[in-house]
C-alpha cells in the first residue's frame, strides 16, 4: 500500500508539472510586408518568395542617408530596423529578419535590398 501511495504522488508531481508548462505560441513568420521611406516615388515591390524589395526614388535623392520604414510579420525583426538611416550610395543592402520564436531567420541578399533611381521627369 506504501510503495501505491508513493507512485500516486510521484504521478500527481508530474502530472501537476507537466500541466503547468505552456506550449510555445510565438509566431515563425518572418517576412518583410511593407517597406517605406519619404523619399520613394512609388510603393516597393516586394517580393517574398524571392527576398526582394525594389524601392524607387527621385534622381536628384541623396542615397547616402535614407530613414527606412519596414513593416514585418507580427513579432519579427530585423537588422536594419524601421527608423534606421540607411546608406545606399554603394548599392544594395542586407536585411534579416528573425521570426519572433527566433527559430527562423530569412536572409534578404545585399543584392536583393536595393533603390532605384528614377529618371529625371521632363
Amino acid at each position: 500500500m506504501k510503495l501505491f501511495l508513493y507512485f500516486f504522488r510521484v504521478f500527481l508531481i508530474v502530472v501537476s508539472i507537466t500541466g503547468c508548462t505552456k506550449a510555445s505560441t510565438k509566431s515563425h513568420a518572418n517576412d518583410i510586408l511593407g517597406f517605406y521611406m519619404g523619399e520613394q516615388t512609388q510603393e516597393a515591390i516586394i517580393d517574398a518568395a524571392n527576398h526582394t524589395v525594389l524601392l524607387e526614388v527621385e534622381l536628384t535623392t541623396d542615397l547616402s542617408n535614407l530613414a527606412l520604414v519596414i513593416v514585418l510579420s507580427e513579432g519579427a525583426t530585423s537588422v536594419p530596423s524601421t527608423g534606421d538611416s540607411i546608406d545606399f550610395s554603394q548599392g544594395a543592402i542586407k536585411c534579416t529578419v528573425t521570426a519572433e520564436d527566433g527559430s527562423s531567420r530569412n536572409g534578404w541578399s545585399p543584392s536583393d535590398l536595393r533603390v532605384a533611381v528614377k529618371p529625371e521627369s521632363d
